[in-house]
């Protein structure tokens, strides 16, 4: 039987470490590119696309000639995925609106209401409506309510960024898959913009929700 010389694996191992470290590095590598779009002679927009994050530097091209307002400005987009999926709890709470139904886990639901209450993170859902849905869920879980009275969309879509969901949709009797989620920041507003898309990759609804402004 031929001896194994350890050197040569060693230097093959070495080698081989190598290569996968490599192979590693160029699928996490973060592709940037830009890319300039021009809408008639009143605007311009200079994107800036880095993984995830998207950059706009929106330009008047008219600026203050025809009107007196330079209507400019910058816009930061961070894009994600959301994935709805089934619900594995001994109690859920459907929230509808718009023929749409939203499906927590109730207890996902109590915590979250009960960390708002805490610290109130939410500035367009206020201190006596959380108060008055932590009333409501308690009642729920205690089977002395069927359903809550409130359905501020800012209170489901903060369930929806930080609990499990399922979501159906009465008018095409289809699921919600995925939710695409744009959080945007200008100079002067920022929020959230929710896009509701189903299996067939069909956009069943778009929800713009501005948190803060100027």
């Amino acid at each position: 039987m031929l001896k194994q010389n350890p050197m040569k694996i060693k230097f093959l191992f070495i080698i081989i470490l190598i290569i996968i470290f490599n192979s590693c590095n160029k699928r996490t590598e973060i592709v940037k590119r830009t890319e300039t779009k021009l809408f008639g002679d009143s605007l311009k927009i200079d994107y800036t696309i880095i993984g995830d994050t998207i950059y706009q530097k929106r330009t008047d091209l008219k600026g203050t000639k025809n009107d007196g307002f330079d209507d400019s400005y910058d816009v930061k987009s961070v894009w994600k995925t959301l994935k709805t999926s089934e619900l594995n709890c001994a109690k859920k709470i459907k929230i509808s609106k718009k023929q749409l139904d939203y499906i927590f886990c109730l207890d996902d639901i109590l915590k979250l209401t009960k960390k708002q209450l805490n610290n109130r993170t939410e500035i367009k859902w206020n201190e006596k409506n959380i108060q008055n849905l932590y009333s409501e869920l308690q009642q729920i879980k205690n089977a002395e309510l069927d359903t809550i009275s409130s359905t501020n969309y800012y209170m489901i879509y903060y369930f929806v960024r930080n609990a499990k969901v399922f979501i159906y949709d009465q008018n095409t009797k289809s699921n919600i898959s995925n939710i695409r989620v744009e959080k945007y920041e200008t100079t002067f507003s920022g929020g959230h913009i929710y896009y509701l898309i189903n299996k067939k990759t069909d956009t069943i609804a778009k929800y713009n929700l501005n948190d803060w402004i100027k």
